[in-house]
């Protein structure tokens, strides 16, 4: 994310903020003409003036566009890289983990047949040598 987009959401956030108590004039009367774009504040006023940018809004933009402003801005985004490589390098770990321990009990549950089996085979021997000695 630049500077740019920074600012951009940073614009919507502060139009979000000042639309809150003012609609198109289209949405409160549909018959308005097409492309007519009034500002009707709905706290008294008939119609509202565009409200000026806030002035964080501008000191914001002007931080931004300063050396210091875009080192830090590109410090934020390696933290946030940073923060979604150690999460998936997490997320990764536990996957490993998984996959271990169910390679442990596969070679376990293995062992355990082998075993059954093997004890199986001495069983049918002893019988066969009690059955040659009868």
């Amino acid at each position: 994310m630049d500077a740019r987009d920074l600012m951009g959401s940073a614009i919507n956030i502060v139009g979000m903020a000042q639309g809150a108590n003012k609609r198109k004039a289209d949405e409160i009367a549909p018959d308005g003409e097409e492309g007519e774009v009034l500002l009707v504040d709905l706290t008294g006023g008939e119609e509202a003036e565009t409200p000026e940018p806030f002035e964080a809004v501008h000191a914001t933009s002007s931080w931004m566009k300063r050396p210091e402003g875009q080192t830090e801005l590109e410090r934020i985004a390696t933290r946030g890289m940073l923060e979604g490589a150690l999460q998936t390098l997490g997320s990764l770990e536990a996957v490993e983990q998984l996959l271990r321990e169910r390679r442990e009990e596969e070679a376990a549950r293995k062992a355990d047949e082998a075993e059954r089996a093997a004890q199986e085979e001495q069983r049918r021997l002893r019988e066969v040598e009690a059955a040659a000695q009868a």
